[in-house]
């Protein structure tokens, strides 16, 4: 349920997401800030909700450090950013043998990008306007990485769809559900 407040907005959600994050920047060798659950969900509305400070906080920190599963999950909440600039540079990036997105986290890139309902429609317009491109880097791996690719890339697109096509037939329900409902309190 906090998953779904923050990320539709819901004020208290968002405000306590927003300060365990900059207790986490003003103290960033602090791994107990939060709890390891709710860490995803609290980067994901900071960035979300604020701006490129803290998109570029979180950048580094993919950047620095070396577990696989803190980039996914940085990568999942960098792609967060309601910014078309931000998620097309990341995409971008994904695509870029040089840039500092490993290649390995390209499929992360473009489904968790792909899941940010605001940039939709963005996102499939970039992998129309990039698809010979994905394909040769994305194969460059071999033959069994472009199979995998691929098929990330077509649930991507089939994700997209459906986000466009739930926001726009249950968005208004769930935010009337959401602004009722009073009780998220901390992250605790």
């Amino acid at each position: 349920m906090i998953s779904w407040a923050c990320r539709l907005g819901v004020t208290e959600c968002v405000n306590n997401a927003t300060f365990l994050y900059k207790m986490w920047t003003a103290q960033p060798d602090n791994n107990n800030w939060v709890k390891s659950n709710y860490k995803r969900v609290v980067i994901c509305a900071a960035i979300a909700n604020t701006g490129d400070e803290e998109w570029n906080f979180a950048l580094d920190r993919y950047l620095s450090t070396n577990l696989s599963s803190e980039k996914e999950m940085l990568l999942y909440a960098l792609s967060c950013l309601n910014s078309p600039k931000a998620l097309n540079t990341l995409l971008e990036w994904a695509l870029d043998a040089n840039s500092n997105i490993r290649r390995q986290d390209s499929p992360t890139v473009f489904r968790s990008v792909s899941a940010n309902p605001i940039e939709s429609l963005m996102v499939f317009e970039f992998v129309l306007q990039h698809w010979d491109k994905m394909l040769v880097t994305l194969s460059e791996g071999g033959k069994g990485d472009l199979g995998t690719a691929t098929r990330s890339v077509q649930q991507a697109l089939e994700r997209t769809r459906i986000n466009l096509e739930w926001r726009k037939r249950r968005f208004p329900i769930v935010m009337k559900l959401l602004d009722s409902w009073s009780q998220v309190r901390t992250f605790g």
